[in-house]
């Protein structure tokens, strides 16, 4: 089962990474932009994922089990790195998504 992230899950990452109190970021978000955005995931193309779509099938990490905490860590990680930082926090992201993609066979 996927669980999505949702609005509340949003405003308590966002006050953690940017240290500020949940009540400012409420009051200083576009918060329907946010919940916008947080939504796309759960969009598809009938039963194809995007992974599938390109051939490739995604093994989650064994820290994943059972409530996905290494990718919840890795994406804090990401979404909080400084603007010296991204270039290279990025490449790390990439390449922690590819370590976990693998060809799936063709049917």
């Amino acid at each position: 089962m996927i669980r999505y992230l949702g609005l509340d899950d949003f405003v308590e990452t966002a006050a953690a990474v940017l240290d500020l109190p949940e009540e400012t970021v409420i009051k200083m978000g576009r918060l329907d932009v946010a919940e916008s955005a947080l939504h796309a995931p759960q969009a598809g193309w009938g039963e194809d994922e995007f992974c599938l779509r390109n051939r490739n099938e995604y093994l989650p990490p064994a820290d994943d089990d059972p409530d996905g905490e290494e990718t919840f860590r890795r994406m804090l990680t990401t979404a909080g790195a400084s603007t010296e930082d991204l270039e290279a926090t990025e490449a790390e992201a990439a390449g922690w998504i590819a370590d976990r993609l693998r060809p799936r066979a063709v049917d």
